[in-house]
């Protein structure tokens, strides 16, 4: 089944292409799944819900559309493969 991952960034984020990295490896054990990384540029008002539900400040959040919502999790360092595993298996 083909999935799509999304990694809503900010500029200043020094960072997210550590934690790009960890994502992308820890996608290596989860086949199918495509991620895309994007800029607060591109952020539309749905998406700034999104983040203002589940982080603070401009912590990266990882999200995917579920039953044709859009869900989150704030992605923060060490917790990255967990918040991978509960957007991905429930």
């Amino acid at each position: 089944m083909n999935r799509s991952l999304f990694l809503f960034t900010s500029p200043d984020c020094t960072a997210c292409g550590t934690l790009e990295r960890r994502v992308r490896g820890v996608l290596k054990d989860y086949p199918g799944v495509t991620l895309t990384v994007l800029s607060i540029t591109s952020w539309d008002k749905d998406v700034r819900r999104l983040v203002i539900r589940c982080n603070v400040s401009s912590t990266p959040v990882l999200a995917m559309f579920v039953d044709g919502g859009l869900k989150g999790e704030p992605l923060r360092g060490s917790r990255s493969k967990a918040a991978i595993k509960k957007l991905l298996e429930g």
